[in-house]
């Protein structure tokens, strides 16, 4: 596994799942047993593909390309993570509960749900495809934070929102600032809104130059078929 995330870049979506991509599932899967751990993707291991294997009671299931496709405003909180390569805790925001669609190793589109533990290590091992560390938007603390006061968490959870919203909108100013940027915010809400089932696309129906080409197509293949050059 690696050990140094200064380097770590973007994944790249699996395109073919060929023997490659299955050797580096029998690594991650090795990686897995030989660590007791509970999750892993193919970049803590040097490849940067848009793998995530986790570990259940009885099997290993492999993530290749997954999308979460279900999140609830409302499951979306505070949670206390750990970093994957030290001790270090985090408060960050998490969903409690998650949908992912992706192709298993059979080439398979899958759907799977996840909520507490698993669903907040999944988006701990999600962003790191996209080159993000726990670090980078967490907010760490020490052992002395369940010590403090229910009023005096609140308050520190409180101040980090607030900065957290911050960040959130000096980004969102510069993409509105950014015509391209926000032609591509647009489109990739729109993605979103189609895979989570709340915009419904309706096939559209062929114009009259589309169905005049499919005619003289079939007509043409039916002449192929009668001439013996097409075995049907």
């Amino acid at each position: 596994m690696i050990d140094n995330l200064d380097n770590l870049r973007v994944s790249e979506d699996v395109g073919k799942i060929d023997s490659e991509i299955l050797d580096i599932c029998a690594k991650m899967e090795k990686e897995l047993i030989d660590n007791d751990l509970a999750g892993i993707n193919a970049s803590l291991l040097g490849y940067e593909k848009r793998i995530i294997a986790l570990k259940f009671e009885d099997k290993v299931e492999f993530l290749i390309n997954p999308v979460i496709t279900q999140k609830k405003k409302e499951d979306y909180q505070i949670v206390i993570q750990k970093d994957l390569f030290s001790n270090q805790k985090y408060i960050i925001p998490r969903f409690k509960e998650i949908e992912i669609y992706y192709t298993d190793k059979d080439k398979k589109v899958q759907r799977l749900g996840l909520k507490g533990d698993a669903s907040y290590l999944y988006q701990q091992l999600n962003d790191l495809l996209g080159g993000i560390t726990i670090d980078d938007y967490g907010m760490p603390i020490d052992d002395d934070f369940n010590d403090l006061t229910e009023e005096e968490r609140s308050q520190i959870v409180e101040e980090y929102m607030k900065s957290f919203q911050e960040a959130h909108d000096l980004i969102q100013s510069e993409i509105d600032e950014d015509p391209q940027l926000h032609d591509i915010q647009k489109t990739l809400a729109f993605i979103d809104s189609v895979n989570r089932g709340e915009t419904k696309l309706k096939p559209r129906e062929p114009n009259r130059e589309t169905r005049r080409r499919m005619r003289k197509q079939a007509k043409q293949f039916n002449r192929l078929i009668n001439k013996g050059n097409v075995v049907q």
